[in-house]
């Protein structure tokens, strides 16, 4: 395909529905895509673990991190948030790192409204960091009621063994040795006294320690970092605004289609794809101009310098090449529809050719929308159609049981019209129609004999032919009927009158109508070569190939394409 700009802009114009429906997809897929994936904002708040107490009993980072998850954490900070529906808090949504080399506690929170992220977050270090110091405060001041309480019960034991000692020490008189029993039992007592001092000492010592942790770390959870509230979303989703990049996306994908149509449909866009896919000879290429060229004086067009202009030479040139090299010299304009610019290319490729010092007839064959008349500046009243119907009228009323061959006056023949001849054809001045009688074979039934009446050598055909303004062309209008022009044109003296023309014409341009009528057809038939213009605008190359094959059915050979209306932009 061609990609031009005017071909570019033909697609889009003659395919803008099917983009306007993407567009619209995209606008819809966009705004569901936002509902259903807003931008997330994330926020970060970071607990640090202090772990340098021996006393104090801390769990590892870990234990405090599954714990911002739990309902007493969680379902505690939601409470502040009741915008924030609880089922949409997932693992992607909140997410708990903890680190063990530094002790610390990452709580990531990502939400649609970054001021709720940030405080989510802030809400649930927080409390985390809240209730479990109050609770390791708790245990710390309940292990100090166990350590005083088991200090003063040792300390009560020692005393109580101290004076059991005293005891036994007095069960002995002054100035006598103790009895081994005494010694024995006095020994026993220090030994019991000395383990309590012992264990009191160590319970002083946990105490003090524990009192001195207390001190110094009675805050193990604190939180280091805060969250500020994001400017910008984190994420694809947010970093990429859906709706606008669906709309970019379903854009290109109804380009995409477009130009998918375009392959599919297969226009003509340029003469070379069409001469490629046809395995036709593309003789001319005629560019889109507006005005029509039939609006503008057929002189001024082919004298025109314009691009246009260009295009009609070239085109004859590539005519003249092709007839000549096949001694062709009765050529037939038609195309696959009406409004092809069969007329415009007909008269342009005569008046081309009589510019080149070839004799050119120009016949009006499209009895049903002749132009020529118009464009040439000629009168209507007898043409093609009045020729037709003359020389019928003429064969009817002749009497074909004459035994010998008669002659008739130009009266009694036909009534013509006086009009300007082609220079050098001249008529009899008494033409005479000779009637000749052709016997058929009798049968057993004794079957009259058939008459044959052969006029069209005699017949005057040139008074229906005016000369034009472009010297070296002359035209036969199309004229005026009330009959069937296919019954007309598939007379057998329409190829009498071609043979008849061309011998002393160079070139007969016949501008038939659309293949859409028989007679286009019929027309085709009678003519050396038949070109086939193809509008740019409506016909398809698939058209084409089938009414080449179509047109070789019926005996009808396409000898080349003349491309119209090429390049147009809309």
């Amino acid at each position: 395909m061609n990609l031009n700009l005017s071909v570019i802009v033909r697609a889009l114009v003659r395919w803008s529905w099917v983009l306007i429906i993407f567009l619209i997809v995209g606008y819809v897929l966009g705004k569901v895509l936002t509902s259903i994936l807003p931008p997330q904002y994330q926020a970060t708040s970071l607990v640090q673990l202090n772990g340098g107490s021996r006393g104090i009993i801390i769990q590892p980072v870990a234990s405090y991190a599954n714990l911002v998850s739990s309902d007493s954490v969680l379902g505690q900070a939601l409470k502040q948030f009741p915008k924030i529906n609880p089922a949409s808090i997932g693992t992607k949504q909140l997410v708990v790192t903890p680190d063990t080399k530094s002790n610390s506690i990452s709580i990531q929170v990502s939400l649609p409204d970054g001021k709720d992220a940030a405080g989510l977050a802030n809400a649930l270090a927080q409390i985390l960091v809240t209730s479990q110091n109050a609770y390791i405060k708790a245990q710390t001041e309940q292990q100090l009621s166990l350590l005083q309480a088991s200090i003063k019960n040792d300390q009560n034991q020692i005393n109580n063994l101290k004076n059991q000692i005293i005891a036994v020490a007095g069960q002995t008189p002054p100035g006598q040795q103790p009895t081994p029993a005494n010694v024995a039992e006095q020994q026993q007592l220090q030994n019991e006294q000395q383990q309590y001092i012992n264990r009191l000492n160590t319970d002083q010592n946990q105490y003090n320690q524990l009192v001195t942790d207390q001190a110094l770390y009675g805050q193990p959870l604190t939180v280091v970092q805060t969250a500020t509230v994001p400017t910008k979303p984190s994420g694809i989703t947010g970093v990429l605004p859906l709706g606008p990049v669906s709309l970019v996306v379903m854009f290109l994908l109804g380009l995409a289609s477009i130009f998918f149509l375009e392959k599919m449909v297969k226009r003509v866009n340029s003469a070379y794809g069409l001469q490629k896919e046809t395995s036709l000879p593309v003789l001319g290429s005629l560019r889109w101009t507006s005005p029509s060229p039939l609006s503008a004086p057929l002189l001024k067009v082919i004298e025109s310098k314009r691009p246009y202009g260009e295009d009609c030479r070239v085109m004859m040139a590539d005519v003249l090449f092709h007839a000549e090299d096949e001694g062709a010299h009765i050529l037939a304009i038609t195309a696959q529809r009406p409004q092809s610019g069969i007329s415009c290319v007909a008269s342009e490729l005569a008046a081309l050719l009589a510019q080149s010092k070839r004799r050119v007839l120009l016949i009006d064959a499209n009895l049903h929308n002749p132009v020529q008349h118009k464009r040439l500046g000629i009168p209507n009243d007898a043409g093609l159609a009045r020729m037709l119907e003359e020389l019928r009228n003429l064969k009817m009323n002749l009497t074909a049981s004459a035994q010998e061959p008669v002659e008739m006056t130009q009266q009694a023949a036909v009534s013509m019209m006086e009009t300007r001849r082609v220079a050098g054809v001249q008529p009899n001045q008494t033409p005479v129609v000779k009637i000749h009688q052709q016997r058929s074979s009798s049968n057993s039934n004794g079957a009259s004999e058939q008459k044959f009446v052969d006029i069209s050598d005699k017949f005057p055909f040139d008074s229906y032919i005016v000369s034009t303004s472009i010297q070296n062309l002359y035209a036969l209008p199309a004229g005026k009927t009330s009959t069937n022009p296919a019954s007309l044109l598939s007379m057998p003296a329409m190829e009498h009158f071609l043979r008849w023309a061309s011998r002393p014409i160079d070139y007969v341009i016949i501008d038939c109508p659309a293949l859409t009528y028989a007679e286009a057809h019929i027309l085709g038939g009678l003519s050396d070569q038949t070109y086939l213009v193809v509008d740019a605008t409506r016909d398809r190359m698939r058209q084409v190939e089938a009414t080449k094959d179509e047109l070789l059915s019926t005996g009808v050979k396409i000898s080349g394409l003349i491309v119209n209306k090429l390049g147009r932009w809309i």
